[in-house]
């Protein structure tokens, strides 16, 4: 099956249109012209009649006979085209003349109902009217008739005029069609150049805008909108692959170095072999930490990561994993402060990413702030608003910088642990629960997050 351009199908859904249209003005006109034209001709018979009527009676008036002023009447009134008769009451036809048109016969006449209402005779295309009148004493009847001739000739001229201007106008009509559309769609080819010249390569291009308050404006500006997502999402996936690429290369460096030295004999005693096992093993487990954590990412940006969402209680959740850091704080020097209220704070969510999101906070907490520091853990509820806060002691975060730390692989102090990836796992959760997460730190002193739930109810524990 062939498959026509649009511009063909507008010239022929245009021409369609216009032929349709030409059709039903063909009609109406052929109607009109048909009931117009039978009227006109019912209106010149009337006058006949009354005419032929005025001359008999004139003649009757001159003292002539009812014969007398029938032939005297006819030989008077000449009507060009219309037929005239005048019949006694018996039927005897007194006088008929039919100059210009078709005669009847006496047998025709006679069978004719005086009724005064034209009708016509389809055998011949005839339309004929009689009447019957009465002046002194005398009673006749007046027939007059015209052909239809003239009339139908008419009508098929006016027909065979419309047949032939049709398929002309259709013609027209195409031709117009291919020529508008093709004039209209001349932006949309060059809009469909254009985005064929874009690729991978050049993302950076766009459609031009001739008329961005047109339909095709409206297309190009909504294409391009597409194209800027496009181009973004296409950045990022590229400076993740590349900072994935850097974080990934020094640990696999490091194990891959340890492994060398130690099977290159630089390892001599047990306790050497062990060091080295032990930073392969350290090495590894960054490594399954940040692909983990890359993974989980990955699968948030294609939506396909659902909520697990059951009921729990967010205070225990906190003070949960405010015990569990607690071992990574004492390693590295550093005291843990919580103050967590005596209510109970109800919440609806994935229980397990609440979780992975608090440890995030305190091990970012726990990882910047130097040995003897303090972190500090807090959950409050103020009119109805609960708020979990994770503040650290150690340098803070800069006021320029603090709408960059929930990037990924954003790291502040260069060549620290981590792959940046935390906050930035962090903030998604927040956001699947439509929860609110950001900085609020005081700069140079230290960095505070807070976390604003919604959606939670408090209860006093008795």
């Amino acid at each position: 099956m062939v498959r026509l351009t649009i511009r063909a199908r507008v010239a022929l859904w245009y021409s369609a249109f216009v032929v349709g249209i030409l059709l039903l003005v063909a009609i109406a006109i052929s109607g009109v012209y048909e009931r117009m034209g039978r009227a006109r001709v019912d209106t010149d018979l009337t006058s006949a009649l009354q005419m032929l009527d005025g001359v008999v009676i004139h003649e009757l008036g001159e003292n002539a006979t009812l014969p007398e002023a029938a032939r005297g009447a006819l030989d008077e009134l000449e009507l060009p085209g219309v037929g005239m008769a005048v019949l006694d009451p018996s039927g005897s036809v007194l006088a008929t003349a039919a100059p210009d048109t078709v005669p009847l016969a006496p047998d025709q006449l006679r069978r004719e109902p005086a009724s005064g209402r034209p009708r016509t005779l389809d055998a011949r295309k005839i339309r004929i009217t009689a009447s019957e009148r009465t002046h002194g004493g005398d009673r006749y009847v007046v027939v007059v008739w015209t052909s239809l001739g003239p009339f139908e000739r008419e009508g098929s001229v006016l027909r065979n005029t419309m047949l032939v201007s049709i398929p002309i106008a259709a013609v027209l009509a195409m031709v117009g069609g291919w020529l508008l559309a093709r004039r209209v769609l001349r932006p949309l080819t060059a809009m469909a150049a254009d985005a064929t010249a874009i690729d991978h390569h050049r993302l950076d291009r766009r459609l031009v805008v001739s008329g961005a308050r047109d339909e095709l404006g409206q297309l190009a500006v909504a294409f391009n909108a597409v194209l800027d997502r496009l181009a973004g999402i296409v950045h990022a996936q590229r400076q993740f692959m590349a900072d994935a690429s850097h974080e990934l290369r020094t640990p696999v460096s490091i194990a891959r170095t340890a492994a060398q030295v130690t099977l290159g004999g630089g390892a001599s005693s047990e306790d050497e072999y062990r060091e080295s096992l032990d930073i392969i093993a350290d090495q590894m487990q960054r490594v399954t930490r940040m692909v983990d954590d890359m993974f989980l990412l990955a699968l948030a940006d294609l939506h396909a990561r659902p909520l697990d969402r059951r009921d729990f209680y967010l205070n225990e959740v906190v003070t949960d994993c405010v015990r569990a850091a607690n071992v990574l704080a004492a390693a590295r020097g550093v005291v843990i402060e919580a103050a967590i209220g005596p209510a109970d704070v109800a919440a609806t969510g994935d229980e397990g990413l609440v979780r992975q999101m608090v440890m995030n906070l305190l091990d970012n907490a726990i990882r910047h702030t130097p040995p003897q520091g303090r972190v500090m853990v807090s959950l409050t509820e103020t009119d109805g608003v609960v708020e979990v806060a994770v503040e650290d002691s150690g340098p803070g975060i800069p006021a320029a910088a603090q709408r960059r730390v929930f990037d990924r692989f954003v790291r502040l102090d260069a060549g620290g642990p981590g792959a940046g990836l935390g906050l930035s796992i962090a903030k998604w959760i927040a956001e699947q629960h439509g929860w609110q997460l950001r900085v609020d730190g005081r700069g140079g002193t230290s960095s505070r997050f807070v976390l604003t739930v919604s959606g939670v109810s408090t209860v006093p524990v008795p």
